[in-house]
């Protein structure tokens, strides 16, 4: 059974891009559970989320140019396009920790406490971020 080479290029990019997910949510959320980080930090983790930022439009353009039918495949990923046009929708890069938890899982599946683990850690991470997120776009104008 033949796979598209958009399957393909999912296939070879979905563990870095689950990597720049948590990566994204350690310098999204680092900022805003340590409220005395140093301005340099602050710098830094904004410059890296900028960096991610980068990489899941890349991702999705390579996405778009593999497909067959780019139309289709863009009114199929609208959520996609407004993750990386809409700077308001950022956190919903969040979602991209879905899928590293979906790839843990398959790793997961052989016991039942891996997979406990693996929903546990990731809930948690989602839910701290999601709760502290208006504290951060209250207490700074400049986000």
């Amino acid at each position: 059974m033949d796979s598209t080479p958009v399957q393909r290029w999912e296939q070879r990019t979905e563990w870095p891009l689950a990597l720049l997910a948590v990566t994204f949510l350690i310098t999204y959320a680092w900022p805003i559970l340590q409220e005395n980080l140093s301005s340099e930090w602050r710098a830094t983790c904004r410059w890296v989320g900028y960096l991610v930022w980068l990489a899941f439009f890349v991702d999705y353009v390579v996405r778009v140019m593999l497909a067959t039918d780019r139309g289709h495949y863009i009114s199929r990923h609208i959520l996609d396009v407004l993750v990386i046009v809409l700077p308001v929708l950022r956190p919903l890069r969040l979602l991209r920790l879905v899928m590293l938890l979906r790839v843990m899982n398959r790793r997961a599946t052989s016991s039942l406490r891996g997979r406990v683990i693996v929903y546990v850690v990731g809930s948690t991470a989602l839910v701290i971020t999601a709760s502290r997120s208006p504290a951060r776009a209250g207490s700074s104008a400049s986000a």
